[in-house]
This record gives C-alpha cells, structure tokens and sequence, in this order.
C-alpha cells in the first residue's frame, strides 16, 4: 500500500488511506499520504469527502472487509473502485453481496475494475503499484489504459 501512496502522490492525486481499525493506521507507516484515517469498512464511505472526484482502490486482502468496503463505495457517486485479487475473487464477492441482498447493477459493474492495474506483467511491489496507479490515472482522465 505504501508503493501506491507514493506513486499515487507523485501522480499529482490527494492520497488519502483508510485503515481498518486495529491496523497499522498511523500517519508516519504511510508518510507520502496527505491523510490517513482509521475506520472500519463498512464505514470507509465517510473518509470520502468529493466523491465525484475520488478513485478508491481496495487492497486489505481481507475478502470480508473488502466486501464492505466495497459495498460502502457503491453507495456513493465514487466513479471508481479497484479492487485487488484475481476475477474470481470478484465473482466470490459478487456472490456474497447477492447473499446479502445486494445486486450489482450495470453502473456498479462498471465502476468496479478487478483484477486492479494494467497489465504490465510485474509482481514486485513498486510494480504492482505502479500497474495501478497508472490504471487509475488514465481512468482519470478519461482513457482506458490501452495501447
């Protein structure tokens, strides 16, 4: 996650990071953060303060907390949610938010990008961060990351 802060920064993006409570969510573990707030997932929505304007990547690894978390973003206008972990992850996911009564529509489907990141065929964490932020800055400016 710091990677993607960093990168994200440099990218010229505000940065801010929602730590579930009880993780690491102090502001020197993520320095190049402009904030860092600590909450849970299904509260996430409320470090949100321009939702138009956020693009929200989720990286807890956590499939409950994402899970949430996720569902908390599509309650907003949050154009934007990337999610880590392969497609079936997603499709897990997608099944368990159905369980609870919750249906992706068409909009939400295409907010929601997973696997997260351009594919740019890296595994070390600079990498992945890099593969992601660089998704999130063509979507931003309203490019789809393709050659």
């Amino acid at each position: 996650m710091r990677p993607v802060a960093r990168l994200a920064r440099d990218a010229g993006f505000r940065v801010t990071v929602a730590a579930a409570r009880g993780a690491r969510a102090e502001a020197e573990q993520f320095s190049a953060a402009h904030e860092v707030v600590a909450t849970r997932p299904p509260d996430v929505a409320e470090a949100v303060s321009r939702p138009a304007d956020t693009y929200a990547v989720l990286m807890s690894h956590n499939f409950v907390d994402d899970r949430l978390a996720l569902e908390a973003l599509l309650a907003t206008e949050v154009p934007y949610v990337g999610l880590m972990g392969p497609r079936k992850r997603f499709d897990q996911m997608r099944e368990a938010l159905a369980d609870a009564g919750v249906e992706l529509s068409v909009g939400d489907r295409e907010r929601i990008s997973t696997p997260v990141g351009l594919d740019v065929g890296g595994g070390e964490p600079a990498q992945i961060a890099l593969s992601v932020v660089g998704e999130v800055l063509a979507v931003s400016n309203g490019r789809e990351g393709v050659g």
